[in-house]
């Protein structure tokens, strides 16, 4: 076989064990909530007899796992982004589903025209666009939505650039303030001079 034959069939053998990775971890959630619904001091019993193998953090996880509050592709990431990640994570089990059955949702573009994108495949400021807590928004939320945050943006870029060019002092009753740290060039110790 050649290396591109060797290499097709390391990843198709990859995926299938990622695939029952996945499954088992899906199936390891329902048992352990089976566990602590029977009784709850059952997740000490767990914890103490997989210390070695399962990260304290990661028991919460699998217990939403289990109740299908996440899905178990979170657990390893799910998306490139961090923020997208946690996103996702609060958008109910349903709608996770969707996301990794790759299904497109429609996307306000800035010309107006809705994009049928992805979650996996977007930006995280796209992703924060398309996603409230608990849903995905409509066309007309994420109109709202974007002139909502185009506006907060805009003000602070104008809030920005007043500072930016604002003297480091000002003239008032007869006296000089400076702002703290302030250092002048000629021409601006010429001005303060002027308007004295």
């Amino acid at each position: 076989m050649n290396d591109v034959t060797v290499v097709a069939t390391q990843m198709e053998e990859f995926g299938t064990a990622l695939t029952e990775g996945i499954n088992g971890l899906f199936r390891a959630g329902q048992i352990y909530v089976e566990a602590i619904d029977a009784d709850p001091k059952n997740a000490d019993l767990f914890k103490d007899a997989f210390k070695d193998w399962v990260p304290s953090a990661t028991w919460g996880q699998l217990e939403s796992i289990g109740r299908k509050q996440i899905h178990p592709r979170l657990l390893l990431g799910g998306t490139s982004s961090p923020a997208t990640n946690r996103l996702l994570k609060r958008l109910p089990y349903s709608l996770q589903e969707r996301v990794f059955s790759d299904e497109r949702f429609p996307l306000l573009t800035s010309s107006g025209q809705p994009l049928q994108v992805s979650l996996l495949d977007v930006t995280p400021e796209q992703a924060e666009q398309l996603c409230d807590n608990t849903t995905i928004r409509s066309l007309a939320a994420q109109k709202a939505w974007l002139e909502s945050h185009l506006t907060s943006s805009q003000e602070k870029e104008a809030v920005k650039y007043a500072e930016a060019v604002r003297p480091p002092w000002r003239y008032y009753q007869g006296k000089v303030i400076f702002t703290a740290g302030a250092a002048l060039t000629k021409q601006e110790l010429r001005n303060i001079l002027m308007e004295m």
